[in-house]
């Protein structure tokens, strides 16, 4: 790096052949300038030689362009251009050999003026660089690859060394499933349901129950059970005939 800046095309070249205002007016007409441009980009105006940058480059690239059939209308009106302001005289392959020659003019003038650019020279040490940058990599990528190797074979050691447990743990678990098997569980729906709740049977057809010739009236049968009184029995008032049921009870005396 030189410190210099790129140079830009320039008009000298063109100028050199052509009048300096018939180049004015044809890029006049190429920019279609006219009363209402700024006056900025007018011949007289501060930034008119940027507009001259600006023509040189389509120039200097006229020739590549009409090679490589890029930008045809471009080329079609800087030939038209050329004829109606430079040679009103001219044929399209007049113009077209005029504007190849300033073409190449030009491009020869911006490369001598940008040599420090386009004509640097390769260091000599660029092989020797290149080689080195290569030996780089492929260390990096052998040391890489080493790495990966030594955590494979650190990490089948380390399962190499858990699969005795692995295999009693599983060993334990097989054999609890074989002595001790899961009670197997009914399947759901109307079947579990008969199964599971029993309904008795109806009672057999037979001859009707005799009456209980205990002397318990109906009024006694209705009444709900009742633990033993904790009073003292009363004495019969003798309405009740026979033997008093709570005789035994009672004193001596009074039986």
């Amino acid at each position: 790096h030189t410190g210099e800046p790129p140079k830009p095309a320039r008009l000298d070249p063109i100028l050199a052949v052509v009048d300096a205002a018939h180049a004015q007016d044809m890029i006049t007409a190429l920019f279609q300038f006219d009363d209402a441009t700024p006056l900025e980009f007018r011949p007289e105006g501060l930034l008119r030689p940027l507009i001259d940058v600006a023509f040189a480059s389509l120039i200097m690239w006229y020739e590549d362009r009409r090679d490589t059939g890029k930008m045809h209308r471009v080329v079609r009106r800087i030939r038209q251009c050329y004829i109606d302001t430079v040679d009103r005289t001219a044929s399209e392959t007049t113009a077209d050999r005029a504007l190849t020659a300033w073409s190449q003019a030009l491009r020869a003038d911006f490369d001598a003026a940008n040599v420090h650019l386009t004509g640097r020279r390769v260091p000599d040490d660029v092989e020797a660089r290149l080689t080195a940058l290569e030996a780089r990599l492929t260390a990096i990528e052998t040391t890489t690859l080493n790495n990966a190797s030594e955590r494979i074979e650190t990490f089948s050691k380390a399962l190499d060394e858990m699969m005795p447990v692995l295999r009693a743990v599983l060993a334990g678990q097989r054999d609890r499933c074989t002595t001790d098997p899961p009670s197997p569980t009914p399947p759901l729906g109307a079947a579990t349901t008969a199964s599971t709740v029993s309904v008795p049977p109806p009672a057999p057809a037979g001859p009707p129950a005799e009456a209980s010739s205990s002397p318990v009236s109906a009024a006694t049968q209705q009444r709900p059970l009742q633990g033993p009184s904790t009073s003292a029995p009363q004495e019969d008032d003798g309405k009740d005939a026979g033997e008093n049921p709570w005789a035994f009870m009672l004193p001596a005396k009074q039986r």
